[in-house]
């Protein structure tokens, strides 16, 4: 087994357990162990290995080294078997897409319950991507109309609301209440759910003209309906309150 070979197995193992959810320190020490392997150069690992000196070797803990034995004796790795036999194959698509990486793909996979490069597909054109790429802007403030809806026309996103509920609460981030009565996006339903999240709700009336400020009326009373107080309600604080809302979330 050469060195180059072992390296990039110990990459492919450190890539699903982060896909998995592991703890960051454990996929990171197969990161580790598979540039200090990578920096061995050896043709064959063998040799370094009954001496001990691949043991000895700085990054090479006992989990890493196990899967380095097995390597070389076998050629194979039970222990990357079982972590691909874990996932859903597709994912393994997703993950030699340019520019996604394991993180993105876990995130994606996480709050769409996407498997598949043709789920990928279908979530860009309908938008749902652009909602979870949203809320990890750290410039975003406010989710516009997160779901999407046109009333009689479009139908939500089919997107995990309490995923983007979850994420919108760990990053700061305040989701609107669109007032247009096209939309009224969200639902009371859904404003409900957020306002248990302790999400900060932002009533805007998607005007693109001075008689679309009306539109405000009907914002406040989806807001009621989904038991939205005064103060859950971003724009209805002072302004130097939605400045520093907005700096929080830059910070």
């Amino acid at each position: 087994m050469d060195a180059r070979t072992a390296a990039h197995t110990l990459s492919q193992i450190a890539a699903f357990l982060e896909l998995r959810g592991e703890n960051r320190f454990k996929a990171g020490a197969y990161e580790r162990a598979a540039r200090a392997v990578l920096a061995l150069g050896a043709d064959d690992l063998r040799p370094l290995l009954e001496s001990g000196a691949l043991a000895a070797t700085p990054g090479i803990g006992p989990a890493t080294l196990s899967v380095l034995e097995d390597l070389v004796r076998t050629g194979e790795s039970p222990y990357l078997e079982r972590l691909q036999a874990e996932m859903p194959e597709g994912l393994l698509d997703l993950m030699r897409i340019p520019g996604l990486g394991v993180a993105k793909v876990r995130k994606i996979h996480e709050a769409l319950g996407i498997t598949t490069v043709d789920e990928l597909e279908a979530a860009a054109r309908d938008g749902r991507i652009a909602v979870l790429t949203a809320l990890e802007s750290p410039f975003l403030t406010i989710l516009a109309h997160p779901t999407g809806r046109l009333l009689l026309t479009r139908e939500p996103y089919a997107i995990d609301l309490a995923a983007v509920f979850a994420r919108a609460a760990a990053n700061g981030v305040a989701v609107e209440l669109n007032a247009d009565p096209h939309r009224l996006d969200l639902d009371w339903r859904h404003v409900r759910a957020a306002l248990t999240r302790g999400i900060t709700i932002e009533i805007g009336p998607d005007a693109h003209s001075t008689r679309g400020l009306d539109h405000m009326s009907y914002g406040v009373g989806m807001a009621r309906k989904g038991w939205t107080t005064a103060g859950d309600v971003l724009n209805a604080r002072p302004v130097e309150d939605v400045l520093e809302f907005a700096r929080k979330r830059r910070k």
